[in-house]
């Protein structure tokens, strides 16, 4: 089985449908959607719409349309840009959210998913304390997760419980997964990357062969740049995309 793993597309229509066209032409055969569908970019209606047909997990952005109090903690541009999504959201799309999961496992395949980590809700994953740390909280040998807008692996070795790597990914690339150790696998970003690397980023997770598939893609980032501008959202919202930042 082919299962597609997209996480971060933050309101950005133009790159989730390209990387959907992706997912049709690989005809995968299950696509989950790791939080962050909203925030940033001026089409999370869209995106939300697109969402509705696969199965999707609250991401922070979600949580912070419901929360206020947690949307003031955000810089200026992301708090701004929470602000206008309130204002675009339709009652139906404002429904959805409120019912997202925080997880999901697939029972199937044994593993788990999240949006940014199990020790706190919406902490980042990004170095090896933190992964020692949630590596201790799921049992699953393998826990996809998004957030940090970086690909990345981390796994954990068969010599014990302190036996953690990180590997970083930035272009298309492929690894099998090894049955004496286990993963955290970030799927990267597919609206706003931020690994150097502009290019959107989702993960495709074969069951058979048990490879891990990072596919990197370009989409028209400057039609999502143009319309971030004329809804008259931050400047820096709209140039970073253009640099993977």
């Amino acid at each position: 089985m082919k299962i597609a793993l997209l996480s971060d597309c933050h309101g950005n229509i133009a790159a989730l449908e390209v990387a959907m066209n992706i997912v049709r032409k690989i005809r995968v055969d299950k696509v989950y959607f790791l939080g962050d569908m909203v925030g940033y970019y001026p089409n999370p209606n869209e995106c939300l719409d697109i969402a509705k047909s696969h199965e999707c997990i609250m991401g922070n952005h979600e949580y912070a349309c419901l929360h206020r109090e947690y949307a003031s903690l955000f810089n200026p541009a992301a708090k701004n840009a929470i602000e206008w999504t309130l204002n675009e959201l339709t009652a139906d799309n404002i429904e959805y959210i409120k019912n997202l999961p925080d997880k999901l496992r697939n029972e199937e395949f044994g593993f788990l998913m999240i949006h940014g980590a199990l020790t706190r809700p919406f902490e980042y994953i990004r170095d090896k304390h933190t992964a020692w740390a949630n590596f201790k909280l799921f049992k699953e040998y393998i826990m996809f997760g998004g957030h940090t807008h970086i690909p990345a692996i981390w796994t954990q070795g068969e010599s014990g419980e302190y036996d953690i790597d990180m590997v970083r990914v930035q272009d298309d690339f492929t690894f099998f997964i090894d049955s004496k150790k286990r993963y955290i696998i970030n799927v990267g970003s597919v609206g706003q990357p931020r690994d150097g690397n502009p290019d959107g980023c989702f993960v495709i997770f074969e069951t058979g062969d048990k490879s891990v598939s990072f596919i990197r893609f370009e989409y028209p980032v400057e039609i999502t740049s143009e319309r971030a501008y004329k809804a008259g959202m931050d400047r820096f919202l709209c140039e970073r995309i253009f640099m993977g930042m």
